[in-house]
């Protein structure tokens, strides 16, 4: 799932000057992901405590159980654990430039279980997942509980600080020509 807020070149120059210039480049990219951590932190609060309503079998240690070896899920780790990541190849996605990326396993698959249950209990699962939410699973379509809603409801907040890093990207290179002339 993709929300589109079209930037570009600003990929491009900063793969360019990852070529040129290390220590630009690196201070460009930590900006960019300090702009975008109040962000992540926003989209991390909206985690539950507990992926259930009632009392859940799903363990909360790292000790895996059963065929699936499903990782634990904890609610401060989902929270804690939504991060920026910035987008510098050029190949693939064309046009990307950040986004937001849950780094707990758990979590993760909170988020987007349902996309491929075809068992009855993996169905049950996912239902049981679904029930706080007003929509539901669709066998064969990748979801997201938590990411792609929140992200969407804070759009504006994405796009004040895309356009507040291209500001400090402009400001950098603009700088660095004039210090070069």
């Amino acid at each position: 799932m993709t929300i589109r807020f079209e930037v570009y070149g600003v990929q491009k120059a900063v793969a360019e000057l990852r070529k040129y210039d290390r220590s630009m480049y690196d201070t460009i990219i930590k900006d960019l992901k300090n702009v975008a951590t109040p962000l992540a932190a926003k989209v991390g609060a909206a985690f539950p405590d507990t992926p259930f309503r009632r009392v859940s079998n799903w363990h909360t240690t790292n000790e895996r159980k059963g065929k699936a070896k499903f990782p634990p899920y904890v609610g401060s780790k989902a929270r804690s654990k939504v991060k920026p990541a910035v987008l510098t190849s050029t190949r693939g996605n064309k046009n990307g430039l950040l986004r937001l990326q849950q780094m707990d396993g758990g979590a993760q698959i909170y988020d987007s279980a349902g996309s491929k249950a075809d068992t009855k209990a993996g169905m049950r699962f996912v239902s049981n997942l679904d029930k706080p939410f007003s929509t539901k699973s669709a066998k064969g379509k990748t979801r997201s509980r938590i990411m792609f809603p929140e992200t969407k409801k804070n759009m504006g907040m994405v796009q004040e600080s895309i356009a507040q890093s291209i500001e400090k990207l402009n400001k950098v290179v603009q700088d660095h020509i004039q210090r070069a002339a």
